[in-house]
């Protein structure tokens, strides 16, 4: 059976254990943060989404502790089989015009086109039928220079398996904020899992 890696990075950091992710800022006037991206386990709930609807018809490892360093080496390691390996996040830094809003899903840069690339399309083109989403998607390589780098950072270790980074919605923003409901997060878990269904059913694996 296929194997899937879904990691809630900014969970158990043993070396950052107050790391929260993303910050939404003062939303509300009140002079202090808001938002965080691991408050009420956000991006768990989006994963458990995922998982469940994943574990139809793949064997789903879903991980949450260490350094990113560790984890990929442990993936490397124990988990070699494993086909996918989905870095979790939640972006903030929303443009302030909630039209301008949008998903990113990254790819390993070193990865082959008919892997990374094709995975990471597969993915964002379900998203595309989220409605606070829709048309506003990026599909991106990562790089080791530049602002790239840091999302070739969450995935850069991981050696078999195509590394993927995903960033659906800034939960700062306007469109993002109405994701931010158990409804909104599991349609957004089912469209990753429906994304990568769509890849390792399309052949491009083989």
């Amino acid at each position: 059976m296929t194997m899937i890696v879904l990691d809630r990075q900014h969970a158990g950091k043993p070396h950052r254990p107050k790391d929260m992710g993303a910050t939404a800022g003062d939303l509300d006037g009140s002079g202090s943060i808001d938002l965080h991206e691991m408050e009420a386990y956000y991006t768990a709930i989006l994963g458990l989404a995922a998982e469940l609807r994943l574990r139809q018809k793949y064997d789903v490892i879903p991980i949450s502790h260490g350094t990113y360093p560790e984890r990929h080496a442990y993936v490397n390691t124990r988990l070699p089989e494993a086909a996918v390996y989905v870095a979790l996040h939640l972006n903030a830094g929303a443009p302030k015009k909630a039209s301008r809003e949008y998903s990113a899903v990254f790819y390993d840069y070193r990865s082959a086109p008919d892997r990374g690339l094709r995975l990471a399309e597969c993915i964002s083109a379900r998203l595309g039928g989220i409605e606070q989403i829709g048309g506003n998607r990026r599909v991106w390589a990562t790089s080791n220079k530049g602002w790239k780098r840091n999302a070739h950072s969450t995935i850069r270790g991981v050696q078999h398996a195509i590394g993927i980074v995903f960033e659906p919605f800034f939960i700062d923003g306007e469109k993002g904020r109405e994701l931010l409901t158990a409804a909104g997060l599991q349609r957004v878990g089912h469209a990753l899992a429906d994304g990568i269904d769509d890849y390792l059913t399309s052949g491009a694996t083989s």
